[in-house]
């Protein structure tokens, strides 16, 4: 299989299975969220550089998505 096969059955496979997710109120320390599927949501402001068509895509998505 080529690597670029092996990458999209990952990241749909990643996708596919479910997130757990809690609150925090510091941004967690590499070692304090899981790999894979596992989420601290926090109150933030992030800064970007408007690309071709990325307001459709943060307007049409869930923020968790489009962070």
């Amino acid at each position: 299989m080529a690597l670029k096969d092996e990458l999209t059955a990952d990241v749909r496979q990643i996708f596919r299975q479910r997130w757990t997710k809690r609150d925090g109120n510091v941004i967690p320390e590499s070692e304090d969220v899981g790999l894979y599927n596992d989420s601290v949501k926090l109150q933030g402001t992030v800064l970007y550089a408007d690309l071709t068509d990325s307001t459709a895509l943060v307007d049409s998505h869930k923020d968790e998505f489009a962070g």
